[in-house]
């Protein structure tokens, strides 16, 4: 059985000064034909939001991305991609440029659009979070890193060297081995009630845990930043049953009741909603990860769901209601046959 409550966010529950190129090692041949088996290519560092630290030749503090050879052969980074929109890998393409092995080559998102070194993207990071790209010519990803939200000269980046483990460095390393880079761990803020099922209204209160840190903290779903919301007093978690419905009344079936599919019906009375709350915890210019719980308030909160296993799982909106991609709406190009005939997934 399947129950969708439905808030600003939806919640699932299932019930049952550098170098721009710098290279460390005996440079190959120009041009040596790319191995998969012998060179790695990852993005290795990047900082959202550059204000004081890495100056590009125009002296203007831009936003930058580190691409890393840990591989033992030089590799032609020509009409690769790169994006921070996973539906669009070829955003910006690499002119002929060669990475030697063990090399670092730092690419600007600066929305300058520029093609000989120092490179320039034709586009900005969020500073709030977006996923990065690199794109092999023939569509293959080479490397994709999660949206991540940074604040101001903040790099997050791999330690090792291309490895899999990221972390925020304080000091960043851009056109160098981040072996070297300082970083500053922020663990997130503590939430004094656990997510779940209360019958009355509760008291939420949240705890930093680094002295002097602040909290910021959502409660439509998003991802906390520096501007969100700061915590300065324990949340009241009310019973929403009696809220306008948002969600729940966005048409998700056509009106066909052709071969056993039901039409689409507005709920009727109340709708069963949680609240979201998400929080990001800031110090010494450092965040941590995102902490989430949802809370459900009802006088049968209790009894609901008894005896049943519950998983809430936090979904953006347009996962499920945009018209261009969402799971639950007809779409712009429905089908005329069953099994798409009532979904956006032809």
């Amino acid at each position: 059985m399947l129950k969708l409550h439905l808030s600003r966010v939806i919640c699932v529950t299932f019930l049952a000064a550098s170098s721009f190129v710098a290279s460390h090692a005996p440079v190959r041949a120009a041009g040596q034909p790319f191995s998969q088996a012998a060179a790695v290519l990852t993005i290795n560092e990047f900082m959202a939001s550059n204000t004081t630290v890495f100056p590009d030749e125009d002296g203007e503090f831009q936003d930058w991305i580190e691409i890393y050879n840990g591989g033992d052969a030089a590799i032609d980074l020509d009409q690769y991609g790169l994006s921070d929109d996973v539906a669009l890998p070829f955003k910006w393409r690499f002119p002929s440029v060669t990475l030697n092995p063990d090399s670092y080559l730092v690419v600007f998102a600066s929305d300058k659009n520029r093609l000989s070194l120092p490179l320039h993207l034709n586009w900005k990071i969020s500073s709030a979070g977006e996923p990065l790209v690199l794109t092999r010519p023939d569509g293959f990803t080479v490397d994709q890193v999660p949206a991540t939200a940074l604040t101001p000269n903040v790099s997050f980046g791999r330690k090792p060297d291309g490895s899999a483990t990221f972390q925020t460095f304080s000091t960043s390393t851009p056109g160098q081995t981040n072996n070297s880079g300082s970083s500053v761990f922020v663990s997130p803020p503590a939430f004094l009630l656990p997510g779940g099922f209360y019958v009355t209204t509760l008291t939420l209160a949240l705890s930093a845990t680094l002295p002097g840190a602040e909290i910021h903290y959502t409660l439509d779903g998003s991802d906390p930043s520096a501007t969100s919301p700061l915590y300065s007093a324990p949340l009241q978690i009310a019973d929403r049953s009696s809220e306008p419905i948002q969600f729940a009344n966005i048409r998700t079936t056509g009106t066909q009741t052709a071969n056993g599919i039901v039409p689409w019906l507005p709920p009727v009375g109340n709708v069963y909603k949680g609240t979201i709350v998400r929080a990001r915890q800031f110090s010494a210019g450092i965040s941590s990860t995102v902490e989430s719980q949802a809370y459900f308030v009802s006088p049968d909160a209790l009894t609901r769901y008894a005896g049943l296993p519950v998983a809430s799982i936090i979904i953006a909106t347009k996962d499920l209601f945009s018209a261009a991609e969402g799971l639950y709406v007809l779409g712009p190009d429905p089908g005329t046959t069953v099994p798409y005939i009532s979904a956006n997934f032809q």
